[in-house]
């Protein structure tokens, strides 16, 4: 099977909004925007849509994903950000004005937008249990389902990891949320080493916490070359 990775464009939205929702519902049930596309009564996939399309999806533009093909069939797909940014929350307030812009939204839906987010992920931009550790900061990593057991998250990684490099960043991380045992495996046999915990009240996500892992890209295996995909190797436990 012929496995490429590319940089997403505006055509694969509709495949990146479908990722978003497969990154979130295994482990909690419910994607991190549901309250926010509730508010202004959209669907959770056309609010992914939306953010994206507006430049609105503050952990992940569309600028910043990665897509993985298989054969030519849209596979998986990740995102990143940098850590350093002044305000580190999923979406910001500037942001969500365009959005409302975007959807032509009156103005009281907008106002429910905002009110909304800020119940949800708080009025400041510097808050502590969304600041990472890492300086590049994976998101949103999924594969579908028809494609499972391929290890292409190896792709989604190893391209990433080049862009981290070439960024000037010495560290890249991501998180598993608490309980979904197969993301914190398959990202320890890519070399991530588990950091801390944040707990379900700090995340803000209903009974669920936030695992954070770590890779040092000062101590890559040595032959690899950034950009190919990484070798699995055996998980270590928290």
């Amino acid at each position: 099977m012929d496995i490429t990775t590319r940089p997403a464009t505006p055509e694969d939205v509709g495949f990146l909004a479908r990722i978003m929702e497969r990154s979130m519902l295994p482990a909690q049930g419910a994607g991190l925007f549901d309250d926010l596309a509730a508010s202004i009564e959209l669907d959770r996939l056309s609010f992914h849509e939306a953010i994206l399309l507006a430049g609105a999806n503050n952990w992940g533009q569309l600028s910043n994903f990665i897509v993985v093909e298989c054969d030519g069939e849209l596979a998986a797909a990740t995102s990143a950000h940098r850590s350093n940014m002044p305000d580190v929350r999923p979406i910001t307030a500037t942001q969500l004005m365009l959005v409302s812009k975007y959807l032509n939204l009156p103005q009281d839906q907008s106002k429910r937008l905002l009110q909304t987010s800020i119940m949800k992920f708080g009025a400041f931009g510097d808050t502590p249990h969304f600041r990472d550790p890492a300086e590049y900061v994976v998101e949103y990593a999924a594969v579908m389902p028809a494609f499972a057991g391929m290890q292409l998250s190896r792709y989604l990684f190893g391209a990433h990891i080049k862009r981290a490099l070439d960024l000037g960043c010495q560290t890249l991380g991501t998180r598993a949320l608490v309980g979904n045992d197969s993301a914190l495996n398959a990202w320890q046999r890519l070399g991530l080493r588990y950091h801390s915990t944040v707990s379900a009240e700090q995340a803000g996500v209903k009974s669920i916490g936030i695992q954070r892992l770590v890779l040092d890209l000062t101590d890559l295996p040595e032959g690899y070359v950034p950009g190919e995909p990484l070798q699995s190797r055996p998980a270590d436990r928290p």
